[in-house]
């Protein structure tokens, strides 16, 4: 039996609501203050151990040269979402009218497995449920691949969903071209999109030039030129001073920015990668939280 991906719930619900657009996290105590790790390179804190909840309880919960506060006030909640027939990966979750949690989440038929399909067949699924621990139920595909000669032909994918000046956005990645032997030949490299609704419920509607607002600087001195990855891992964030900020995954698997001075764009570059990592990381999501810009990623 092939092996299928479903979404997991870890809650603390602050672990939800605080994926649920550009502002930063609600207001914690010290106790329960979440730990992120700055975009920028800084000194790492330190936290006093907590002892895990759920399952992580079974795990020894000494912690000699590392502490992990993020991760350790999490609680196993059970599965958000489990659809027969597909994997289900990537989830972002924001919150809706009356209070409904909206969680959109790439997928993907289970048959064709995971390193050839989720790069030809990936769809934005969405879901829906009254508090973040569930039970969520499907509702519709929000986004799927165009099948036509666009830039996102191929498999809508990555979603990060917020809600920023009043709507709610979708970012996402996609290519025009799938995949045909496996996660090491993207081609071509995958670029990012944006879509926009006033209802979490859509319909949605593609920005700017068929949904398209980000590709691998044109520039040959630029580090993202012809980055075999393209650009991906979308992370959005409105900051302070009004700019929006687009965090991205390129070359050497480093987070990058892009700054425009409106929601739709035009995302311009900057010079260099935010990030100096010399391993894999992915998924960012990125916040700000007083006074300075933050930065998750897995590694």
């Amino acid at each position: 039996m092939k092996r299928q991906f479903m979404l997991p719930i870890l809650a603390l619900t602050l672990s939800l609501l605080s994926s649920c657009g550009p502002q930063p996290p609600a207001a914690q105590s010290p106790a329960t203050k979440a730990a992120p790790t700055s975009a920028a390179p800084s000194k790492i804190r330190s936290y006093p151990a907590i002892k895990p909840k759920g399952p992580a309880a079974t795990q020894s919960a000494t912690h000699t040269s590392k502490v992990h506060p993020f991760a350790d006030r999490l609680e196993w909640k059970g599965l958000a979402i489990a659809s027969p027939g597909y994997h289900v990966w990537g989830s972002s979750p924001v919150i809706g009218p009356k209070g409904k949690v909206h969680i959109f989440a790439s997928r993907w038929a289970a048959k064709g497995g995971v390193d050839h399909s989720w790069l030809s067949t990936s769809e934005i699924a969405h879901y829906v449920a009254d508090k973040p621990a569930g039970p969520f139920q499907f509702v519709d595909v929000a986004l799927k691949g165009t099948g036509k000669d666009t830039w996102d032909r191929y498999a809508p994918c990555n979603p990060v969903a917020v809600k920023v000046d009043g709507k709610y956005v979708l970012f996402y990645i996609a290519t025009p071209g799938g995949i045909s032997e496996g996660m090491a030949k993207h081609t071509p490299p995958q670029r990012i999109g944006m879509a926009t609704a006033d209802s979490p419920n859509g319909p949605w509607t593609k920005a700017g030039n068929g949904g398209l607002i980000l590709s691998p600087s044109t520039d040959p001195a630029h580090w993202t030129y012809r980055a075999s990855n393209g650009v991906t891992n979308p992370a959005f964030v409105k900051a302070p001073n009004g700019k929006y900020h687009l965090y991205f995954k390129s070359a050497r698997s480093r987070m990058g920015l892009a700054i425009a001075d409106t929601l739709e764009g035009p995302y311009v570059h900057t010079k260099d990668p935010v990030t100096k990592n010399d391993t894999v990381i992915e998924d960012g999501y990125a916040f700000v939280q007083n006074g300075r810009f933050h930065l998750l990623t897995t590694d």
